[in-house]
């Protein structure tokens, strides 16, 4: 929805140009495919929130395939098991960043160029991830930038409309309740899985049903609508519209 609205608004521009936009597929999934490089980055992984079991996690969070996950022996701590399974995560996550790369060469951004990465809602894993395989600085900029005390992320160079506390103390309304606006914006595409051999996106199963998709496209009419009036109304006016206005909106 984003990127359309900014199709809408660039022609309400008159004397300023705005940057290049692009479609940028990612997701955790598929960013954190390719993050490790190191037992520290395994370990790290390990320690973010999955509701399956290690095997599960082998598998959906590392790219293992099923003969490459070993038996867990007994009174054998998280950490410990992943860990036997080194080796295999670090070749996977390789080849995972060589599928980012071809996919990233298709999005002809050049070398000079400098990259500014939105998102709606994040702690900085894509664009932590990005930055990695990229080797150079990414800039953020977020609704809601929930902090994270993890090293690489506070390094991260981001900025937010709404400004957050550390993960678990969320002070604004729209933080706290960001899953409807989430589900209002997001694409009719399903969530991507990762990058293939060629570097083409790659989309999971969809789950939600042609209802579902058709009240998606009717809400996001009506919010695209609502926006070309605004963008007529408001022009190229410097105003600022402040958090706390949105926030009460919401």
């Amino acid at each position: 929805l984003f990127y359309r609205m900014n199709r809408v608004y660039k022609n309400y521009l008159l004397q300023k140009t705005l940057p290049r936009p692009v479609y940028f597929y990612t997701s955790r999934m598929a960013a954190m495919a390719g993050y490790s490089t190191s037992q520290e980055d395994i370990i790290y992984m390990v320690s973010i929130g999955f509701s399956g079991t290690l095997e599960e996690m082998l598998a959906f969070r590392f790219g293992l395939s099923s003969d490459e996950v070993l038996a867990r022996n007994e009174c054998e701590t998280a950490e410990a098991y992943i860990l036997r399974h080194e080796a295999a995560v670090l070749n996977k996550a390789a080849l995972a960043r060589e599928r980012f790369k071809k996919y990233w060469n298709s999005l002809r951004i050049t070398e000079e160029q400098r990259i500014v990465f939105f998102d709606l809602v994040s702690s900085g894993s894509c664009h932590m991830c990005a930055e990695k395989f990229l080797g150079k600085k990414v800039d953020g900029l977020y609704l809601v930038h929930i902090r994270e005390d993890y090293e690489p992320k506070t390094k991260l160079h981001c900025e937010a409309y709404m400004e957050e506390d550390y993960l678990m103390q969320l002070k604004t309304y729209v933080s706290a309740n960001y899953e409807p606006l989430e589900a209002v914006v997001m694409s009719s595409e399903p969530s991507l899985v990762g990058y293939s051999h060629e570097g083409h996106a790659m989309f999971a199963e969809e789950k939600r049903t042609e209802e579902d998709l058709e009240y998606l496209r009717k809400v996001q009419s009506g919010a695209l609508r609502f926006f070309e009036e605004f963008c007529g109304l408001w022009g190229e006016a410097d105003v600022e519209i402040r958090p706390q206005f949105a926030e009460a909106m919401y």
